[in-house]
C-alpha cells in the first residue's frame, strides 16, 4: 500500500492544473498498455481510412495547442472535442505522472499526442511508423517515460494505409511491393500537410531547447549495421547527438555497429534525408520538397534492426539508458504552473461531512475529487456554497479512503473514516 508520502507527491501532479470544471476526461492505469491498444486497433496497411485535415482543421489544431499549453484545459478538451479528439488528464500508475493525452475518437486518425508539463528532459519522442516497423510505438512510448521527456507522438495508422500520393519529395518500395513509387499521404514522415508535422512545429518553436528522436526500424542486411543513424544532414554540428548516443548505446551493448551520414559521408542507405520532420527541424525552406543543407543537431533519425533494440523490453530499456546518459535530466518551471493555495478541511478525518475553507475565491466552479487511483470522484458528493470561499460537502457516498481535492486554484487531501 502507498504510503502518506507518496500520496502527497501525487497529489503534487494535480496541483500544476486549475481545473475548472470536468469537460476534459480522466483515467488512471498503465499508460504503456494504452499505447498497446491503440497501436494494436489501428488501421493497417489498406483501407484509405486515413483523411487529411483541412486547413481549418490544422489552424484549429494549432489553437487548441495553445490553450493546452496556456493550462487552459477545459478550452483545449473543448476544441479538441470540436476535431473528434479526446483530451485526457491521465494518472501513469508505474510513474505516478498525470499526463496530458489527446487521442482520436472517431475517424480523424492523425495520431496520438502525450505531453508532460513536468518534462526534465527537453526531448520529443516520435513514432512515426507504429504498425509498419514493429514496435517503434511501445518503443517509444517507453523511452519517453524512462527519460521523463516532455512530449511523445505516434501516427494513427499503418504508413501505408491511404491511396492517395503525398506530393513531397522522395519515393518508397515499402507500400508496393519492390516497385518505387510516391509515399502515401499517411507515412506522415513524409507528408507535411498533416498534425503530425504542425504539432512538431509547434513544440520546436515553443520548447527552444527541444530535440527530436524519431524512431524507425528496419530489416538488416549483410553488410548493414545494427543502427542507422542520421541528423538529417552531412553536417556534424556541435554538439553531435548522433556520435553521442552511438557511443551511449554501444555501452550498453558492446555488439551494436552503427552508421550515420555525417560520419560515414559514402552512406546512402536509410539516412532520413527526406523526412520531412527533419527537414523542418533543420530549417529547410520547403520541408516538403527540399533537404536541409544544415543542421543544429536537434533532429536524430535512427534507424534499428530488430532483435536488439525493437524486439522486447530489454531492447527498449538499452534506448531509454542511452537517451538518459547523454542528456541530464533538469527541471524545468512548467509555464502554466499557478501559485496553490492550501484548502482548509475539517474535520480531517471525516465520518461523512467536510466543511472547505480556501484562502481565494472558488469563483462559479465545482470541485475535482480523486480518489487514491486518481479517479474523479465528484460527481457522488453534494457540495453546498457557503460562501465565496467556504463550501460544504456532504461525503455520504463515498467509500472510506484518502482523497484529493482540487478547486481552482486551491487544493488539499482529506480522509474519510467512519
Amino acid at each position: 500500500m502507498r504510503s502518506l508520502d507518496r500520496f502527497i507527491s501525487l497529489l503534487s501532479l494535480f496541483l500544476i492544473f486549475p481545473l475548472a470544471t470536468q469537460a476534459q476526461l480522466t483515467a488512471s492505469g498503465d499508460l504503456a498498455e494504452w499505447i498497446d491498444q491503440l497501436v494494436d486497433d489501428m488501421p493497417g496497411s489498406s483501407g484509405d481510412d486515413y483523411d487529411l485535415p483541412s486547413d481549418s482543421e490544422l489552424i484549429q489544431w494549432g489553437n487548441m495547442m495553445d490553450q493546452l499549453f496556456a493550462g487552459n484545459l477545459m478550452t483545449a478538451a473543448e476544441m479538441a472535442e470540436a476535431l473528434d479528439y479526446d483530451l485526457t488528464l491521465y494518472l501513469d500508475s508505474p510513474s505516478d505522472r498525470l499526463y496530458q493525452v489527446l487521442t482520436a475518437n472517431g475517424n480523424n486518425y492523425w495520431g496520438t499526442y502525450i505531453r508532460y508539463p513536468q518534462y526534465c528532459r527537453p526531448l520529443v519522442m516520435q513514432a512515426p511508423h507504429p504498425r509498419r516497423d514493429l514496435n517503434t510505438g511501445r518503443q517509444a512510448f517507453h523511452v519517453f517515460r524512462e527519460s521523463n521527456s516532455a512530449f511523445f507522438m505516434m501516427a494513427g495508422t499503418h504508413r501505408c494505409n491511404s491511396e492517395q500520393n503525398s506530393s513531397c519529395s522522395g519515393s518508397t518500395t515499402v507500400c508496393s511491393g519492390g516497385a518505387s513509387q510516391a509515399y502515401p499521404i499517411s507515412d506522415l514522415a513524409h507528408h507535411a500537410d498533416n498534425v503530425f508535422q504542425q504539432t512538431t512545429a509547434y513544440i520546436f518553436d515553443r520548447i527552444s531547447d527541444s530535440y527530436f528522436f524519431s524512431l524507425h526500424g528496419f530489416t538488416q542486411g549483410s553488410n548493414d549495421p545494427f543502427l542507422i543513424m542520421s541528423n538529417g544532414t552531412r553536417i556534424t554540428p556541435e554538439p553531435d547527438y548522433i556520435s553521442l548516443l552511438a557511443d551511449a548505446l554501444a555501452a550498453e551493448d558492446p555488439v551494436l555497429t552503427t552508421e550515420a551520414a555525417h560520419l560515414n559521408l559514402n552512406w546512402s542507405r536509410l539516412i532520413g534525408f527526406t523526412n520531412v520532420q527533419g527537414r523542418l527541424i533543420n530549417g529547410s525552406d520547403d520541408a516538403c520538397e527540399l533537404s536541409a543543407d544544415e543542421s543544429e543537431g536537434r533532429f536524430l533519425h535512427i534507424e534499428q534492426e530488430r532483435t536488439r533494440l525493437r524486439n522486447n523490453l530489454a531492447g527498449w530499456n538499452k534506448m531509454a539508458n542511452a537517451v538518459q546518459a547523454i542528456f541530464p535530466c533538469i527541471t524545468v518551471d512548467v509555464d502554466e504552473a499557478t501559485e496553490v493555495a492550501p484548502l482548509r478541511l475539517f474535520p480531517n478525518p471525516s465520518l461523512g461531512q467536510l466543511a472547505l475553507e480556501s484562502a481565494k475565491d472558488l469563483g462559479g466552479n465545482s470541485p475535482l475529487v480523486l480518489n487514491a487511483l486518481g479517479q474523479n470522484v465528484a460527481q457522488q458528493i453534494v457540495v453546498e456554497r457557503v460562501g465565496e470561499k467556504s463550501a460544504s460537502l456532504n461525503l455520504a457516498q463515498l467509500p472510506n479512503g484518502l482523497y484529493y481535492l482540487v478547486w481552482w486554484a486551491s487544493a488539499g487531501r482529506f480522509m474519510l473514516q467512519r
